[in-house]
């Protein structure tokens, strides 16, 4: 207990320019940002090993500011994170940002995803009417609506049908939204108080963190139409964050623990672990690294997810395997996933160029380039070491809209490859008479039947197109 008051006492002169009131004090601990950042130095001691061989994967982002929350989209198009600015939204992939909540007042948290990935729930502290709202936004930033009012940490289950969230007036109860009967219904009282939710794949649990009889945030299983709580998680330290991967065979959770230094003082750390929802066990994802991470969110096939991993004091967005695909016991799966370039893009020819990739299980790789679309390939590199994670390719004196990229491996006589997600082009240095190039919509863009887009395209030598649906 004494170190949750070392927490609220720092939360509170940390945002006491917005929130001066105990209860807003409060609330603030219940989002991602109340996991202070001290030393993951001896967090081994604590929870033993995770499996061997598990890389912290590829970085999304290098913004050099702090970031406090994430999460990435059913379809595993985007990510989407919660910063200084607001709540940001960029393509899975690596690209280019775009902040939804620019022009919305308040402190904006805890982004979550829709079913169908086109839309962002978040969280909204009004400071003006001292109020939280679950709100909506589409990925353009239109379509922005209130959910919910006097509530927070606002979840869509699976399929839509549901909203979860926690009323912020005391004692918070925990509350469900169906849109279907566009009624609200009490599941579970507020007496420990709830940080962040979510649902089970069947949409007939909500997995949340509160109290256990010892005052320690834990993992607790409550039904959808309300029961006594089942309590999941019983190791050492406070349990936040939970993401039920798509199989619901597993939650991804952050755990926040201390040890104590030399000079008797206590140091904070967080770190992700696993939950096997069939077998109860539980362990750390990562290796006894130093580096802190939290907050992880599966990819729709759950064979990887994105998280937080701190990089020189700042958080950032990272993409990796996750280890126990296989269950327990089982040897990671290999994968590579080819990061850029990507379809859509235009290189120059004679330039050069970093193709990248993440991979885990491969020692090296082959990098092959196509310029018709994939019917014919050549060779760029062979032998190509998997964790490099690139390898600069001096663009070929070639003019194509057809290109691709592929890299891959033989495990065990199986070739596991991956291709750019479109093609992309390449055109001379020199400008070429009628040239025509559409940058919008790209092959990782969903426009909702209905909304208002722009089309966006370059060209030379041309003074009128003809724009058709197809």
């Amino acid at each position: 207990m004494e170190r949750k008051k070392i927490l609220i006492f720092s939360l509170i002169i940390i945002f006491s320019i917005l929130f001066s009131a105990y209860s807003n004090a409060v609330e603030r601990k219940f989002s991602s940002r109340h996991l202070l950042k001290k030393s993951a130095e001896k967090a081994s001691q604590f929870f033993g090993l995770a499996k061997p061989g598990q890389s912290f994967g590829t970085q999304l982002t290098f913004t050099g500011f702090e970031k406090y929350d994430q999460s990435m989209s059913p379809d595993g198009n985007w990510i989407v994170f919660e910063d200084d600015e607001g709540i940001i939204v960029m393509p899975a992939q690596g690209g280019k940002m775009k902040n939804l909540t620019a022009d919305i007042p308040g402190w904006c948290f805890n982004p979550r995803f829709n079913r169908r990935s086109t839309r962002v729930t978040f969280s909204r502290y009004d400071d003006l009417t001292d109020r939280y709202f679950v709100e909506i936004i589409s990925l353009d930033g239109s379509g922005h609506n209130i959910l919910a009012e006097d509530a927070l940490h606002g979840r869509i289950s699976p399929d839509g049908k549901y909203l979860v969230y926690r009323k912020s007036a005391e004692p918070g109860d925990l509350y469900i939204w169906d849109f279907g009967t566009t009624s609200e219904h009490w599941i579970a009282p507020g007496d420990g108080w709830y940080g962040l939710s979510c649902f089970t794949p069947d949409e007939n649990f909500v997995i949340t963190s509160t109290n256990d009889e010892n005052g320690e945030w834990k993992l607790f299983k409550i039904p959808v139409q309300g029961g006594d709580p089942e309590q999941l998680t019983f190791i050492g330290g406070e349990h936040i964050g939970p993401e039920v991967s798509p199989d619901g065979k597993w939650i991804l959770f952050t755990v926040e623990d201390f040890f104590t230094d030399a000079n008797n003082s206590e140091e904070y750390f967080n770190t992700l672990f696993a939950y096997n929802m069939q077998t109860g066990e539980t362990m750390p994802v990562f290796t006894d690294e130093k580096q802190l991470n939290l907050l992880g969110s599966f990819s729709p096939d759950g064979k990887r997810f994105s998280y937080l991993l701190d990089v020189d004091g700042v958080y950032e967005v990272f993409v990796t395997n996750f280890p126990f695909v296989g269950g327990p016991g089982e040897e990671p799966q290999a994968f590579i996933n080819l990061i850029s370039p990507y379809g859509g893009d235009l290189l120059k020819a004679g330039e050069s160029v970093d193709i990248t990739w993440e991979s885990e299980g491969l020692e090296s790789i082959r990098i092959e380039f196509s310029s018709d679309g994939g019917s014919n390939w050549t060779k760029i590199a062979d032998n190509v070491p998997a964790q490099a994670g690139y390898y600069t390719w001096n663009v070929p004196q070639i003019f194509s809209y057809q290109c691709m990229i592929n890299v891959g491996s033989f495990i065990n006589n199986e070739m596991i490859s991956a291709q750019t997600e479109g093609m992309f082009a390449i055109i001379d240095e020199e400008p070429v008479a009628g040239h025509l190039r559409v940058i919008s919509p790209n092959i990782r863009e969903e426009w909702e039947v209905g909304s208002i887009q722009t089309i966006k395209c370059e060209s030379q030598g041309m003074e009128t197109v003809t724009i058709m649906v197809t």
